[in-house]
């Protein structure tokens, strides 16, 4: 009798071990359960530390200080993944953005997206080319520099080779305002504002050969306040110009990305991928703008970037899905 009371006290105490350590092994990892409270303070501060640890930020981010912490699940890694995408705010200007990987009833860090200013909307949409889902988050930024700049970049990703990669990025909204004279202030003449404004339509057309259109109105303005030494009031801005501009970015397997079209370089002789046109940038509908609308952002077989002249760039014949991008 009293070997069976050992015996059971021995299974109490292994059971209760195991407890224990199971309970600390979720205390450092992300439950479906945590993603399920976010709101509850506690374990916004756990999903928190963790996502700082995993991301090896604690030098800019305090997990402590987490504002809000969002959790959007998706097919990211495979399709037959459960994945979940965590965005942490610690501020105006702070915002994380890591994966998980559900394994054994918990969630493990895949990788980072990065840092951003602030992550506005996340969406997981499947690439069926690809047998999985990108991710596409838009960034809010605002700037000071020399413009007064608030944009809404829409940014796309893809898990490839045990990392996530940038596939997509372009602006969508835009309100920039600047002031032409820029010495008013100190010799009293006539303030000049200018506005440029955009909004988009984005839609992403799935199948084997993904297309990405994006459909901008862009304005150009102008303030009839000539004193005001900050930005005037929305009601003095009037017209002046106004365009609609749709584009077209088709998915690339050799550049595993959305790419405008393919080019040769001239001088080199390379093939590069055209990934941005800046004659439909919506700087370039302010008068005066002919050389840098003259520009394309291309990216070569190095993965490098570049801004070169649409000149110094020629078609390439052969190449049965380059989009012709004037």
């Amino acid at each position: 009798m009293e070997k069976k009371k050992l015996i059971l006290a021995a299974i109490f105490i292994v059971m209760l071990f195991g407890t224990a350590v199971m309970t600390y092994a979720n205390a450092k990892r992300i439950t479906a359960k945590d993603l399920k409270n976010l709101d509850d303070p506690t374990t916004k501060i756990k999903v928190s530390q963790i996502l700082v640890e995993d991301m090896k930020k604690n030098e800019i981010a305090n997990p402590n200080e987490i504002k809000s912490i969002t959790a959007t699940h998706g097919s990211v890694i495979n399709q037959r993944d459960d994945d979940v995408v965590i965005v942490g705010k610690y501020g105006p200007e702070l915002a994380l953005v890591g994966v998980y990987k559900k394994a054994n009833g918990v969630y493990n860090f895949m990788g980072e997206l990065g840092v951003f200013f602030d992550v506005r909307e996340v969406n997981s949409l499947n690439l069926k080319n690809l047998n999985k889902d990108a991710v596409f988050l838009k960034e809010y930024t605002d700037q000071n520099i020399g413009v007064f700049e608030r944009t809404t970049f829409l940014r796309g990703y893809i898990w490839e080779d045990g990392g996530f990669k940038l596939v997509y990025s372009e602006s969508e909204q835009i309100i920039a305002d600047w002031n032409k004279n820029l010495n008013s202030d100190k010799d009293g003449g006539e303030s000049l504002w200018n506005r440029v404004t955009q909004t988009s339509k984005t839609k992403l057309e799935n199948g084997n050969y993904p297309i990405i259109k994006a459909e901008r109105t862009q304005n150009y303005l102008k303030s009839s306040d000539t004193t005001a030494k900050n930005i005037p009031d929305d009601s003095t801005f009037s017209e002046v110009s106004k365009r609609e501009v749709c584009e077209r970015y088709y998915w690339s397997e050799p550049w595993e990305r959305f790419i405008l079209s393919e080019k040769i370089d001239k001088t080199t002789g390379e093939k590069i991928a055209v990934i941005e046109d800046w004659q439909n940038l919506t700087f370039s509908i302010v008068p005066n703008s002919e050389a840098y609308s003259n520009k394309v952002r291309i990216m070569r077989k190095d993965c490098s970037m570049d801004i070169v002249d649409r000149d110094a760039l020629m078609d390439v014949k052969e190449n049965k899905n380059t989009i012709d991008e004037t």
